[in-house]
């Protein structure tokens, strides 16, 4: 058996792609939608709740959410921001105020946007969160299977932070 079991490296790699994913989702949805950004911590929140959800799930044999539904929920997410993105083009220095156009009306929010964003990012979460808390219980012994925890998330971190000061897009 090798220093890295499957599972183990299974557990690895999900841990990393869920903080990898949860701090790009923090930086992204909240620069994009402009109603999910006055709540700053809704997306962390939203990560939080679905990733307990989805390893509650795991350990009591819940909902069959898993890493075949992440692409899908995730593309649910892509177009909520594309259908409720925000820019605000200033095209003279005189225009300076928060959401308003050269016309100067602000566009419409939507206030289903919030729960909509929160519900979908929970839910994108639970989709990793089922896989992790399955290898929580696979992985032996338990503190390895924490230290491999810890190292993925450390690793999305890490890649995330390198993207960012390379000024990747």
């Amino acid at each position: 058996m090798s220093a890295i079991s499957r599972p183990g490296l299974t557990l690895f790699l999900t841990t990393f792609v869920f903080l990898y994913a949860e701090l790009l989702c923090i930086r992204w949805i909240p620069a994009h939608v402009r109603y999910v950004a006055y709540f700053t911590n809704f997306i962390l929140l939203a990560s939080f709740l679905g990733l307990g959800a989805g390893i509650l799930s795991a350990r009591r044999g819940w909902v069959r959410l898993g890493l075949l539904t992440f692409p899908w929920v995730l593309l649910a997410v892509v177009i909520l921001v594309a259908t409720t993105r925000f820019e605000l083009r200033i095209e003279s220095a005189g225009v300076l105020y928060y959401g308003a156009s050269e016309e100067g009306a602000a566009p419409a929010e939507n206030v289903l946007v919030l729960p909509a964003a929160f519900l979908l990012v929970a839910l994108l979460f639970a989709c990793l969160g089922r896989p992790i808390g399955l290898l929580l219980t696979e992985v032996r012994p338990p503190l390895r299977a924490y230290g491999l925890d810890v190292a993925g998330s450390l690793g999305g971190i890490a890649a995330f932070f390198y993207l960012s000061l390379t000024e990747r897009p």
